[in-house]
């Protein structure tokens, strides 16, 4: 293999890597706003539901 060709390999493999970190992140980020939405709305909730009437 030519050290060009290893070279062009090593860039593409940094991006390939770097792009994987990214999504990581984003997705992290993602779980994150959902699970503090999640208590947010946990939180909002009254201490006990109602009982529904029967009639």
């Amino acid at each position: 293999m030519r050290r060009s060709e290893r070279r062009s390999r090593e860039i593409a493999a940094r991006w390939i890597l770097l792009d994987l970190a990214r999504w990581q992140a984003d997705y992290r980020m993602q779980q994150t706003r959902t699970d503090l939405t999640t208590c947010h709305a946990l939180w909002q909730m009254p201490p006990r539901q109602p009982r529904k009437e029967t009639n």
